[in-house]
């Protein structure tokens, strides 16, 4: 099937039996990881569309909280096990945007990955061998956590006396 294009048959099949494992859900549909590539499906498991159809891999998605975009890792080169945080708009109408660039070379080793929006959709916390946050637009990137390597980072709501002013870098 064309990109954005419902999917039908054995890849359908497939990915429906895959949609439990997917790593984000909004309110009208799934993003759903298959053989590293991405769909979208709704709940019910019907109106399965290819975002994805690439010779490399895309992983850890997770919705925007307005549902438009979808942030994710991806390692764009063929041969090379370095990823970067790209994002994407929800149909796959447009090529994704690459947020990230590691520093180093190719097959570095240095990646960004697992990446997760902020509940108000304006910053984005992901993973670069410790917890990094950044604007939605990818600028204004800095370490949070130096030298904590959380493997897996989001976003939770804390009590009113934890909060801390957010200075917005």
């Amino acid at each position: 099937a064309a990109l954005g294009q419902d999917v039908t048959g054995d890849v359908a099949d497939d990915v429906v039996s895959a949609t439990e494992a997917a790593d984000a859900v909004s309110g009208t549909g799934m993003a759903a990881e298959l053989s590293g590539e991405f769909a979208t499906i709704r709940p019910d498991g019907s109106h399965l569309r290819a975002l994805t159809d690439t010779p490399t891999h895309e992983s850890s998605p997770d919705w925007s909280p307005d549902g438009k975009r979808i942030v994710f890792h991806w390692n764009a080169a063929p041969h090379v096990d370095d990823f970067e945080v790209y994002v994407m708009r929800r149909d796959g109408g447009a090529p994704p945007t690459r947020l990230t660039t590691t520093a180093g070379g190719p097959d570095d080793g240095d990646s960004s990955f697992n990446p997760a929006w902020s509940p108000d959709g304006r910053k984005i916390v992901f993973n670069r061998g410790e917890i990094f946050t950044m604007r939605a637009d990818g600028s204004r990137q800095k370490p949070v956590l130096p030298g904590f390597d959380g493997h897996h980072p989001d976003w939770q709501p804390l009590p009113d006396h934890a909060r801390a002013e957010d200075d917005d870098d």
